[in-house]
């Protein structure tokens, strides 16, 4: 499952390199934890409540890493919010 989401955030940000389109790559990385979450709600790990709660939070910070570099493309900064993001997003 992590090796999945590494590659997934890492196809994410080649996208967003060739789109420039922060919103979508949030949408589809929420998407995807989203199904992943399903299949542990439909387990019993937890309520459908703490589950939206969760998805809007996620939606939320990866709204602001694919944002974050946007915005910071083509400087040294990148590479530091690039690699802090894989590590949070896979973890």
């Amino acid at each position: 499952m992590i090796v999945l989401r590494f590659f997934f955030i890492a196809a994410l940000v080649k996208l967003l390199l060739v789109t420039d389109r922060p919103m979508l790559c949030a949408g589809l990385y929420t998407t995807l934890v989203a199904l992943l979450g399903l299949f542990g709600l439909t387990l019993g790990f937890g309520s459908i409540l703490w589950f939206l709660l969760f998805i809007v939070v996620r939606f939320g910070l990866s709204l602001l890493y694919f944002s974050l570099l946007s915005r910071f493309e083509g400087t040294g900064l990148w590479w530091v919010i690039l690699i802090m993001g894989l590590f949070l997003g896979v973890v």
